[in-house]
């Protein structure tokens, strides 16, 4: 299914949802940050081995 549109505008419906109305901004938050960081502290070491592998800044620029 991937990350398209109908799943992108679902998707603030399904989270308040998770999350009972005392606590709904903290947890919706809570789950973004940590997603944040997750994602990243990925990026960089995927373009460092880019960088390794093809010897040019080019590959690392544009396919992430």
């Amino acid at each position: 299914m991937g990350n398209t549109p109908e799943r992108r505008r679902c998707q603030p419906a399904i989270m308040s949802e998770m999350f009972p109305t005392r606590m709904r901004y903290s947890g919706v938050s809570l789950g973004y940050q940590v997603t944040a960081i997750a994602a990243g502290s990925v990026a960089p070491s995927i373009a460092t081995g880019l960088l390794k592998k093809y010897d040019s800044s080019y590959t690392a620029e544009v396919i992430p």
